[in-house]
């Protein structure tokens, strides 16, 4: 009996077309197309935009190619601090008691002990009939006077006597009446004086700017020359300071 042929085996290539096998060369020669590819196509930029990622215009499927995935989130950085501006510290007050500011008090020569400052009219003007002109100035008041002051150098030379005999010092003791006179001037103008008459007969004229600066006087005069308590006299309160002063 004759020896059957050996079956033919199937050759390299009828496996690759089935997708079974492929040969050496065949597979060599797939890899490197692939690689020329990937050197040639340069990858797709992702953009991210809303939670989602698409291929930038200049990607492998320029615009058309859009992706639904979820964009990878974007790994945490740390933030700079903030800079804050240099500034200059906040001024300091100097409190005299918890939640009270302590306000600069005005002062003048000559003030006795326990005498101080508690109200003023900050701008009025001392008529002064000869010669006859204003002098302006401010009326400070204390618990002892009032006190006509003005700037410094401003007082004409013609002036300077009032000042050396003390014109301008009206201890409430010498207080005879306050008197008010309101006037319209040639240009409609509104003008207050407050006359005040002493018992060494002098007549201090002052031309003052609002009403409140009126009762400001009013109100010193009545509270300090005739107090309702006499205890609330001044001459109580400069004596205990004196005595204080000697011990």
């Amino acid at each position: 009996e004759k020896a059957k042929p050996p079956a033919e085996q199937p050759s390299a290539k009828s496996f690759t077309s089935l997708g079974l096998a492929a040969d050496r060369n065949e597979v060599t020669a797939a890899l490197s197309r692939n690689q020329a590819l990937s050197d040639f196509v340069s990858p797709p930029t992702l953009t991210t935009s809303g939670g989602y990622s698409s291929m930038a215009s200049g990607g492998l499927f320029g615009d058309a190619g859009v992706s639904t995935r979820p964009a990878a989130p974007a790994a945490p950085t740390q933030s700079a601090p903030l800079l804050v501006p240099a500034t200059s510290p906040p001024p300091q007050t100097t409190t005299s008691g918890p939640g009270t500011q302590q306000s600069s008090v005005p002062t003048f020569p000559h003030m006795v002990p326990g005498e101080k400052v508690v109200a003023q009219v900050k701008t009025c003007h001392l008529l002064v009939q000869n010669p006859f002109c204003e002098i302006v100035g401010r009326l400070l008041i204390t618990p002892y006077r009032l006190k006509f002051v003005t700037p410094k150098g401003s007082l004409r030379k013609d002036l300077e006597w009032m000042r050396t005999v003390k014109l301008f010092d009206v201890a409430f003791g010498l207080v005879e009446a306050v008197k008010e006179e309101k006037s319209t001037t040639v240009t409609g103008a509104l003008e207050l004086k407050v006359i005040v008459h002493t018992k060494d007969l002098r007549a201090l004229v002052f031309l003052v700017g609002s009403d409140q600066d009126t009762r400001t006087i009013y109100e010193s005069v009545a509270a300090f020359s005739t107090p309702g308590n006499p205890a609330m006299l001044f001459a109580f309160k400069h004596f205990d300071e004196l005595k204080r002063s000697e011990e």
